[in-house]
């Protein structure tokens, strides 16, 4: 009779474990907030960028959609596969001004961020919308009064032949065309871009990261906000700071990364490479 009762409780316990599973599975996000679950990965090759009022967004390769507050120069956790995405890998972001919402192509499908929900879903579109372009004004002003000068409108994508020869810090060669050499002499070239309302030019490389360019004094900097591609295998925590070192993964760039807890971001120890 023991027994009988026991296979009975054991089969109940299982049948309610296997209920509460699933329902965490398909309802989760009704269960704990978005932010109680934040993934950081690789984000060194931006696929895409776009903006909206508050947060500069870049497309990674495989850590999502990194964001960098506009007003207060910060930057927020990233969208990943904790926040709803289907894949970490983003082909291409857009934000629709018309809606309101964030959209982003990955290889599963397109999923859309709408900011009442405050989590990614699949969007029931088959394609992306079209994002914002300057104005005929702007443009018009920019065309007649200030192709030489560098400043372009806002939203504006400057191709690499209309690129200033910025300056860079001293372990960082840039050539005209979009091209950037590290202290290894490994070439990075620029992907996607676009110029903010402070004359800030916000661009992606194919490996190092998402870089910006300070169109009133010519000056191109890095903006790093990844660990390198390594198989993390430590992790260290001195107060603010905590260092991650691992693996590197191929010829990718590896190093220690030293993460700022104060100001959320990241910079890569290169010369610690393992």
């Amino acid at each position: 009779m023991f027994k009988k009762i026991l296979i009975i409780l054991i089969f109940f316990s299982q049948t309610l474990l296997s209920q509460i599973i699933h329902q965490l599975t398909v309802d989760r996000f009704t269960h704990y907030k978005i932010t109680d679950w934040i993934s950081y990965a690789p984000a060194l090759i931006i696929t895409s960028i776009d903006m909206d009022e508050n947060y500069i967004y870049f497309g990674t390769r495989s850590g999502g959609i990194l964001r960098y507050d506009k007003y207060t120069n910060h930057w927020e956790y990233p969208y990943t596969m904790s926040s709803g995405l289907r894949s970490n890998q983003i082909i291409r972001v857009v934000y629709n001004p018309d809606e309101g919402f964030l959209y982003a192509q990955t290889p599963v499908g397109i999923d859309v961020y709408k900011p009442a929900e405050k989590y990614w879903q699949p969007s029931s579109r088959y394609y992306l919308p079209s994002g914002k372009i300057p104005t005929q004004d702007d443009f018009k002003n920019y065309s007649r009064n200030e192709k030489n000068s560098f400043r372009y409108p806002p939203y504006y994508r400057p191709a690499n032949s209309e690129l200033p020869d910025f300056f860079t810090d001293v372990n960082l060669i840039y050539h005209p065309g979009g091209i950037l050499y590290d202290q290894y002499n490994r070439e990075f070239r620029f992907t996607d871009r676009i110029v903010d309302s402070w004359q800030r030019l916000w661009v992606g490389t194919n490996g190092f990261g998402p870089m910006m360019g300070e169109l009133d004094n010519i000056r191109l900097k890095s903006m790093p906000q990844s660990i390198p591609d390594i198989s993390p295998r430590d992790i260290y925590i001195d107060h603010n700071q905590i260092w991650i070192g691992g693996f590197r993964k191929g010829t990718a760039i590896g190093g220690i990364t030293r993460w700022d807890l104060a100001s959320s971001s990241s910079s890569r120890k290169s010369t610690l490479t393992m």
